[in-house]
Formats: C-alpha cells, sequence, structure tokens
C-alpha cells in the first residue's frame, strides 16, 4: 500500500469516529414528518422538495443510507435526485423486495422511485423515535462497524484501477453463468456518454464487457452499489453486446448502439379521453422517430408496441393482473410521465396524470 493510500485510510477513519460521535445529536435533530406525502414518481435527474424528504425517509435506516458524509448524508440531504439517492432506492427495493419488487414482477430493484414502492414507504410510517438509541457505547460501536463495513466497498471502488481504461481481448474463454441487468440507462449512445448498467451481480471486482464481432473489451466503470457507471470509449460505431463480468461470471447481455450523433424519438403531444389516463383507455402519442418497435414507459406500467408511423403511435393502457402494492393509490390521482425507448434512443418526458382505478 502506498503512503498516500495510508494517510488517506487513517484520515478517513478517523472521520469516520468523529461521525459516530455526533451521529445521536444529529439524529435526534432529525425527525420527520410521519405523514409524508409522495404525490409523483421521481428518478434521476429529479429535482424538489419530494426529493429532500426522500433522502431524509432513505438516512433513517443504515442499510439504505444515501451517503456517509457531505451531500445526501444525514443532515445534509439535498433536492438533487442523483445516482447516490438512485443507488439508496435501489438497497430500499432489495430489502423489501417481497413487497415492493414482487407484486409489479421485478426480482431487483431499478432505482425508479414508483408507485410500489411509494406505497411501501408510505405505510410503514417510517418516522421513528430515535430517543434512547445509540446512548450507549455498544450503541456507538455498533454502528461504527455499520458504517464501516458500509465505507469498504466506497473505498475499493474509488482508488483508480493499476491497468489501462480499456483492455482488448478476442479470445475470451469466460463461463457463462447467468444473472440479469436490470436497468442499461442507455440503450443507444455517443462516444463519451456516460451509460449505466444495474445488475444483480454487481461487486467490487465487476466490470463491464462490450462484445461486437468477437472481440471483447473490458471497460474499468465507477462501482456505486448495484451499479456501473463507466464512459462509451472511442470504439468503432455500431452495435455491441453489454454484459457484466464479476469473477468468472456473465451477466445476461442487452444491446448498446454507439453512434456518430443521438437522434432520440422525440414526443410531442400525449393524447386520451378525459383528464388524465387510467386503465383501458388507448392513448396516442404525437411526435418524431416513432416508428418500429417501442417501449413507452408509464406510471400506471411499461407497454410494448409497434408503429408504422414515424409520427405516431398508440397504444392501450392495460391493467396488471396483479395490483398489490398499489392498494394505497386507488382512486388517486398523480402526476407522472410518459417516456418512449426505441431504435432511437430514449425520448423527452412529456408530463402527464394518471389515475389509479
Amino acid at each position: 500500500m502506498n503512503s498516500f493510500k495510508k494517510v488517506y485510510i487513517f484520515l478517513f477513519i478517523s472521520l469516520i469516529f468523529v461521525l459516530v460521535m455526533g451521529v445521536v445529536a444529529v439524529e435526534k435533530a432529525h425527525a420527520l414528518s410521519p405523514e409524508i406525502l409522495f404525490n409523483r414518481s421521481l428518478s434521476l435527474g429529479d429535482y424538489g422538495e419530494d426529493v429532500l424528504e426522500l433522502q431524509k425517509v432513505l438516512n433513517k435506516d443504515p442499510d439504505t443510507r444515501i451517503a456517509i458524509s457531505g451531500p445526501g448524508s444525514l443532515g445534509q440531504e439535498t433536492q438533487y435526485f442523483g445516482s447516490l439517492t438512485r443507488g439508496a432506492v435501489i438497497k430500499y427495493q432489495n430489502k423489501y423486495s417481497d413487497e415492493v419488487l414482487a407484486p409489479v414482477g421485478l426480482t431487483y430493484g431499478t432505482g425508479y422511485f414508483g408507485p410500489s414502492t411509494i406505497s411501501h414507504i408510505q405505510s410503514r410510517n417510517i418516522a421513528l423515535d430515535l430517543n434512547g438509541d445509540l446512548e450507549t457505547e455498544d450503541d456507538l460501536m455498533e454502528r461504527l462497524l455499520e458504517i464501516l463495513n458500509q465505507t469498504n466497498l466506497d473505498i475499493n471502488t474509488e482508488v483508480e484501477p493499476e491497468v489501462p481504461e480499456i483492455q482488448v481481448n478476442t479470445n475470451t474463454t469466460e463461463q457463462y453463468d447467468e444473472f440479469t441487468i436490470a436497468y442499461i440507462s442507455h440503450n443507444v449512445a455517443e462516444r463519451g456518454d456516460e451509460v449505466a448498467v444495474i445488475s444483480s451481480g454487481i461487486n467490487s471486482t465487476s466490470r463491464i464487457l462490450l462484445r461486437s464481432s468477437g472481440s471483447d473489451r473490458i471497460i474499468y466503470g465507477k462501482i456505486i452499489d448495484t451499479g456501473i457507471y463507466f464512459d462509451v470509449p472511442r470504439i468503432n460505431y455500431g452495435t455491441y453486446q453489454v454484459y457484466v463480468k464479476t469473477g468468472s461470471e456473465l451477466s445476461e447481455p442487452v444491446t448498446l448502439r454507439i453512434v456518430d450523433e443521438v437522434h432520440p424519438p422525440k414526443i410531442s403531444t400525449v393524447s386520451f379521453p378525459g383528464d388524465s389516463i387510467e386503465y383501458g383507455e388507448t392513448v396516442t402519442i404525437k411526435g418524431e422517430r416513432l416508428s418500429g418497435q417501442n417501449t413507452v414507459m408509464t406510471l400506471l406500467g411499461t407497454y410494448e408496441t409497434y408503429s408504422s408511423n414515424a409520427s405516431e403511435l398508440s397504444f392501450v393502457v392495460e391493467k396488471p393482473d396483479d395490483m398489490d402494492g398499489l392498494d394505497a393509490f386507488s382512486g388517486k390521482t398523480l402526476n407522472g410521465f410518459v417516456r418512449i425507448r426505441n431504435y432511437n434512443g430514449d425520448s423527452n418526458l412529456k408530463s402527464v396524470n394518471f389515475k389509479y382505478e
């Protein structure tokens, strides 16, 4: 270990002791209202008071803390939904997967703060009475161990790898053991764009593998919890299979198209019969570059639809068979977004109202 790293870790551990000694006062002063109301879904890039409240809720549980120190940490919550907030939402979703993910057919968190997660957080009445907590030396040491365990990954993954950013290997022979990629932030990207991959198989040793025409490229990205964030390298334009490589295991692949310039689909208008989109209704979207297979993401669900018209598509908002976890929203109207993903990339977000019936 070089001297710089030794000094860094020494200072880091010293800081943790300071944090532990101050955590009692911070937590007691950080009580939340037991009646927090989230009236919209939240995702990466969102901003507002509801993001601040969400961060406060997540920071109440050491298992879902957003950050150990700095912006987003306990007592320093912000109004911005960034990658750390998304990572904390994923932790929450995975911790309560039976109640949050299973009812909507998912097995791994996505970081999208949607109806199922909203319902669960509000029904749990997260606001905690911390009077009497962390009063003893044992309590303090237990919290210290929790913090140290949480920071081990941060220390390991923030250190720059002592290897080239990209390695090329045309004769990969890794064993293929399936685990899934739950989410990729882009399906079309330009060189230099940051792409996020969320997967169940990610740990501090994970890498991104790009495969095209028998040639494999290993990319060392930034790892945050269950996500890898990497910049698209300066490689040939074309279609690549993206894998997460953890040890000798490879995930199931997803597709990433690298292009000179992204021309994504565009949503101009979203039309529906009433004042809000409801189950059973036909929704019409007008815009640009909508032809072909489209994935339409809404607050009520995700729908696949094909259009032969580049400027218009329609789909029926089908009600899922299992509505468990969504009972709290029955009869309520919420503001959310419609977004399209197709061969051309991801569209802009269009704000509309949704009603659960």
